[in-house]
């Protein structure tokens, strides 16, 4: 079984694309690639884990996939 990270689930968990734009340092058009991709770079995730204003747990959206 392999593992899918659900980053749209991440993005609303963190408010929605402006604020996860601004955890990640980045311009608001970079969250709907990475929902439309799947994909997110360490350095990214990096960011928004030291920016955020609450603990975040990235393990959490990692998924089971068929």
């Amino acid at each position: 079984m392999s593992k899918k990270f659900n980053v749209k689930k991440m993005v609303d968990d963190l408010g929605g694309i402006i604020p996860t734009a601004q955890f990640a340092e980045t311009h608001r058009t970079a969250p709907y690639r990475w929902i439309r991709t799947g994909a997110v770079s360490l350095k990214v995730l990096e960011r928004i884990k030291s920016n955020c204003h609450r603990t975040i747990n990235i393990d959490r959206y990692f998924e089971d996939t068929q």
